[in-house]
């Protein structure tokens, strides 16, 4: 994948969330996938389904028709950032549900490449 859990205060997380209203989630990308010499990728694009928070995606796929069949749906974002420390940042126009779930999907060129999707579950 192209994403890596964050460390903090000896706790082992998918994200954090910074801020408040509205929150601002933070993914770590393993480094030089967005930037760098390698730069496999250049955006990213977050996918959502109902009643999908408790698992059962891990072997996902970032193609549009494994998204479309397994029910998941572009979710938009507001100020999608990858930053130079290699952290993938956005905010959501509208607070997320608990029981929601929620692919993240790297891109090129604003096209799905297949690879490096990561399972995030709820973002609460």
């Amino acid at each position: 994948g192209a994403f890596s859990y964050i460390v903090e205060a000896g706790s082992i997380k998918k994200f954090k969330i910074t801020g408040s209203a509205p929150a601002i989630y933070n993914f770590k990308a393993l480094p030089g996938t967005f930037s760098g010499v390698i730069g496999t990728f250049d955006g990213f694009k977050l996918f959502s389904k109902a009643n999908a928070a408790n698992g059962g995606f891990d072997n996902m796929k970032c193609f549009p028709l494994w998204l479309e069949i397994a029910g998941f749906t572009e979710a938009a974002v507001d100020n999608p950032t990858v930053t130079l420390l290699d952290l993938v940042q956005f905010s959501l126009p509208a607070n997320p549900l608990p029981t929601d779930g929620f692919i993240l999907c790297p891109t090129k060129g604003g096209v799905l490449t297949g690879l490096g999707g990561f399972y995030v579950g709820s973002l609460l």
